[in-house]
């Protein structure tokens, strides 16, 4: 996924499973309300999707063109550490499984 894909994606509702999958890790969201947590993700999503779509909008191909480098570093470190995780995970419930 390039830059403008996922800016793209961002802006056409993928905001909401970013913010989503952000906000629950943070022990300060879980403490909210049930409707606290809605409109916090809402709010936060349409921010989100708002600042994805000026980005892709008006900002230059030049800047694109120059921030592509980081965000597919980005993106590869970020892929490469939660699949890590899912392997270790499943990998350490094959390995409970086969000593019982």
């Amino acid at each position: 996924m390039t830059l403008n894909e996922f800016l793209v994606w961002l802006t056409s509702g993928g905001s909401i499973v970013f913010v989503s999958w952000i906000a629950e890790r943070w022990v300060w969201f879980q403490a909210q309300t049930k409707e606290a947590k809605q409109w916090i993700i809402y709010g936060s999503s349409v921010a989100l999707s708002f600042m994805a779509y000026a980005v892709n909008t008006y900002a230059s191909t030049e800047l694109l063109s120059q921030l592509a480098p980081f965000f597919t570093i980005m993106s590869v470190s970020f892929v490469s550490i939660f699949l890590g995780q899912a392997f270790h995970y499943f990998n350490k419930d094959k390995k409970e499984t086969e000593v019982s």
